[in-house]
């Protein structure tokens, strides 16, 4: 997660939730649960300036 645009790691994991079975095709939003876990890794281990991350949070 350090250099991966968080948008894209979304849409990336949106597709193995989909191959997976655990959604349906079509648009919906990310769970909170999932949107937390990735700002949590951008957060802890990502090379966002601090105060984009004011921003994103």
């Amino acid at each position: 997660m350090r250099y991966i645009d968080p948008p894209l790691a979304l849409h990336n994991q949106g597709a193995l939730e989909l191959v997976a079975g655990r959604v349906l095709p079509g648009l919906f939003p990310p769970p909170p649960e999932m949107e937390e876990r990735f700002l949590s890794l951008i957060r802890s281990c990502g090379s966002i300036p601090s105060g984009m991350l004011d921003w994103i949070s």
